[in-house]
């Protein structure tokens, strides 16, 4: 192997434990509006509007700020049909799930655990149920399983922003299995999940 490729080698895997120490420590007030315990969250629009994989990925990003509170698609619960591709349980513990549609678009949704959520989160009931609803059908682990399932969720929308452009583009190189959609928006909380009949 020659200098030049082991440069190379070392350069990639320290951007990579950069990206990885930032995602551990990314700025406790996205979790809270992740999560619903932001002071946002009390305006949320909590009747959900159907809309499909295909709009959510046209959707214009708003800028890249970390210390926003909720703007825009994230002051509304979405309702979205779609094929949950595939699961895996993220090392922050929520369940990360690929959700597909037929023309191939897809988006992350994410169920929080619910016993890291606050109690002053505004949607920490619905939260629970969902999980439990889901850990009824599936067991969980930190591989993806892949299950090819018709589901109906509703959740909030989110911009899952890293706040640099070096982050974002190294997410969406190393996360791009799983569903990360073109405009990194997210289902975040799932408030509600329901299995179809294939």
């Amino acid at each position: 192997m020659t200098i030049r490729r082991k440069a190379a080698i070392l350069l990639l895997l320290l951007l990579l434990g950069a990206f990885v120490a930032f995602h551990a420590i990314r700025r406790p007030e996205r979790w809270a509006v992740k999560t619903g315990s932001d002071q946002s969250a009390s305006n949320v629009n909590v009747t959900p509007i159907s809309i499909t994989l295909a709009e959510m990925n046209n959707w214009v990003p708003p800028s890249k700020d970390l210390n926003a509170t909720r703007v825009g698609v994230e002051l509304q619960v979405w309702k979205v049909n779609a094929v949950l591709k595939k699961f895996t349980l993220a090392l922050d513990q929520d369940i990360h799930m690929q959700l597909i549609d037929d023309q191939g678009n897809t988006i992350v949704a994410e169920l929080p655990d619910s016993s890291r959520v606050s109690n002053k989160s505004r949607f920490k009931p619905q939260i629970t149920e969902a999980r439990n609803a889901f850990l009824k059908h599936y067991s969980i682990s930190h591989r993806w399983r892949v299950v090819d399932a018709p589901v109906s969720v509703i959740g909030i929308g989110f911009w899952d922003f890293y706040g640099l452009p070096v982050f974002d583009f190294f997410r969406r190189k190393f996360e791009s299995s799983s569903g990360v959609a073109r405009n990194q928006i997210e289902l975040h909380p799932i408030l509600q999940i329901d299995f179809l009949q294939r």
